[in-house]
């Protein structure tokens, strides 16, 4: 996967608004003017057109042109794309067989095992390349990579602490988008959040094998956030609530779940 592809998804996703419209456009079994678009998030057609255009260039959605056989210019629909996984080297079929071999191996607990490599593989990612090179505190905004708050009137895209957390989900092609449950002005303790996924590395293998690869990445989340000290539990993992979107569930802490920062 190119490296500014999931940068680029993930800049598309850090507003509010375009989340939104997204969503909208998943849940339409037919293309959707600017009008009824604008209606349905109570915004401007100018807005939901700048909206429209960054979530396009991003590959999440597609115009297409439609002649209602009056004069005058066409209306412009928009429809959502599903994100495809990159299949350049061959990793997507490997990983495939893997999860198939896999899955028939350990019918009992093969859901634990993924669970296990998952973390064991967020603890090497995250593992420092030399011993005297410490890691920044997660607690640091993270400049240049959507930290800003979000539009106006909506909390933070995050929450102090989880930087580093959507960093690696970014680098790694999960598109991911952090937003309070129940929408609060602020994220307390104990508060429940949605960390949306957009994208999926490997969303073909998951759809074929669901209960392996959505395990490996319920492990990669757990240990991602225990080796990063970021101040919540993963509690859950959601596969395709809608559309090409996977929904884990965190719960805000006071402290850090281990006490890492590198």
């Amino acid at each position: 996967m190119k490296r500014d592809g999931p940068a680029k998804l993930h800049a598309a996703l850090s507003a509010p608004a375009r989340v939104s419209l997204l969503k909208l456009l998943r849940e339409s079994q037919e293309p959707v003017g600017v009008v009824e678009l604008a209606q349905a998030c109570r915004l401007h057609p100018n807005t939901v057109r700048f909206h429209l255009d960054a979530l396009a260039r991003a590959g999440l959605v597609a115009a297409e042109a439609r002649s209602s056989g009056a004069r005058g210019r066409p209306r412009v629909l928009y429809r959502a794309l599903q994100v495809p996984s990159d299949p350049g080297s061959g990793y997507a079929l490997l990983a495939s067989l893997l999860a198939a071999g896999w899955g028939a191996a350990g019918q009992g607990n093969r859901r634990e095992t993924a669970e296990h490599a998952g973390r064991a593989a967020a603890q090497r990612l995250l593992a420092p390349p030399d011993p005297d090179r410490q890691r920044p505190s997660v607690t640091e905004p993270v400049s240049g990579s959507g930290a800003e708050a979000g539009a106006a009137g909506s909390p933070p895209s995050r929450p102090p602490g989880f930087g580093h957390l959507l960093d690696l989900l970014v680098e790694l092609g999960f598109a991911p988008h952090l937003l309070p449950a129940a929408r609060p002005t602020s994220v307390q303790v104990g508060d429940q959040l949605h960390l949306q996924l957009h994208a999926c590395p490997f969303v073909e293998v998951a759809s074929e094998h669901p209960d392996v690869v959505c395990a490996l990445h319920l492990g990669l989340l757990r240990g991602a956030v225990e080796q990063l000290g970021v101040p919540a539990t993963v509690e859950d993992l959601h596969p395709f609530i809608e559309p090409g979107v996977c929904l884990a569930r965190m719960t805000r802490l006071h402290k850090p779940t281990r006490g890492r920062r590198r």
